[in-house]
């Protein structure tokens, strides 16, 4: 697929972790695993009654309340991360557990753009013929429980428990 298209995001879901790290090797975008947990949370059951059942209510379409990415108002970029906090809660009865942002990648192209057009043309030429990669996947950044202080950034978008 991406021979095809260089852009495109590629996500996979094996049942079994070693499956996974060739997947990595090959640069997929995310890997989900099969049961990857199920041996955390069966012990769960008998350590901490509860807990299994509620990660369970929370990735569950079928029922409220679930895990959501929501947008950040502009009002609050820049504002502490408890100010959002607050906001979400009071606005929409959501809980704030955290934010993603997707970097971008950079590409050779872009970092030398600007020079002179006949030297930009050779370097990116050989760079090709050479086989290098001239631009950096992009890739998402999680901060899960950031510190009350941590200032919200524009790029961020809340991750939510809503109900």
């Amino acid at each position: 697929m991406r021979s095809i298209n260089p852009e495109i995001k590629v996500y996979a879901h094996v049942q079994d972790e070693e499956h996974a790290l060739d997947l990595k090797r090959a640069e997929v975008d995310g890997v989900l695993i099969s049961d990857a947990y199920s041996g955390e949370l069966m012990a769960d059951y008998v350590i901490s009654p509860g807990t299994p059942q509620a990660i369970d209510r929370l990735i569950d379409d079928g029922r409220a309340p679930n895990v959501r990415r929501v947008p950040i108002p502009e009002t609050l970029v820049g504002r502490p991360s408890l100010d959002l906090f607050v906001h979400l809660k009071q606005v929409d009865n959501q809980v704030l557990i955290g934010y993603v942002s997707e970097l971008v990648g950079v590409g050779l192209e872009d970092e030398i753009a600007g020079g002179n057009r006949e030297i930009v043309e050779l370097i990116m030429r050989k760079v090709a013929e050479a086989g290098v990669k001239t631009k950096t996947k992009s890739r998402v950044r999680v901060n899960v429980n950031p510190p009350s202080d941590y200032v919200v950034q524009e790029g961020d978008h809340a991750i939510v428990i809503s109900g």
